[in-house]
């Protein structure tokens, strides 16, 4: 919990994630579970920027809340951290003070835009580690992978209130789910 030689930084979506790869897409919201077993405050939430985008590129982070415990579909906004610059190469994080609640399921979220350039790169999952928390498909084979986030069409902008209907349950490829982690203060 927060700085120090205990300090720690939590994935979204994964049982032991393996950084590498990397992805990209402008408005588009990638959620991606994340279970806060502990609760909790947050105090930072940051993504890996691997190849900056134009010099208006902006990245947006947030968190939303699962709908209930037997729906699993992102619903209210919990926290909109705002915009930070794309065009810088490394981590890029804001500074949120939110609590959690124990035992529930939340989505950490990530959206961008060029700005009128070039779109910034993140650092990506290798997602065959991914959480099945999302299940795998009906017609499931034996080389099936697990879907592991919600993707949806979304003009850039601040985050809506509630996520956005009918969005692609998309499943595991080679590394196509943004890197996102948080870390707590308490």
């Amino acid at each position: 919990v927060g700085t120090g030689v205990f300090e720690a930084w939590y994935l979204a979506g994964v049982l032991s994630g393996i950084l590498g790869g990397s992805g990209t897409g402008a408005d588009v919201i990638d959620a991606i579970p994340f279970t806060s077993l502990r609760g909790g405050t947050l105090d930072r939430i940051r993504v890996y920027c691997t190849v900056v985008g134009g010099g208006a590129s902006l990245i947006r982070l947030g968190i939303y809340k699962a709908t209930s415990e037997t729906n699993l579909y992102p619903d209210a906004l919990v926290v909109d951290a705002w915009e930070i610059a794309g065009n810088v190469l490394g981590w890029r994080e804001k500074t949120i003070a939110q609590a959690l609640d124990r035992n529930m399921l939340y989505y950490m979220v990530l959206t961008m835009t060029g700005g009128g350039g070039t779109v910034p790169t993140w650092l990506g999952i290798s997602t065959r580690t991914c959480w099945p928390i999302l299940g795998y498909p009906a017609a499931s084979g034996t080389t099936e992978q697990p879907r592991t986030h919600f993707q949806v069409a979304q003009a850039y902008g601040a985050l809506p209130a509630t996520f956005p209907a009918a969005a692609t349950l998309l499943r595991s490829t080679a590394d196509g789910m943004p890197a996102l982690m948080v870390r707590y203060s308490s």
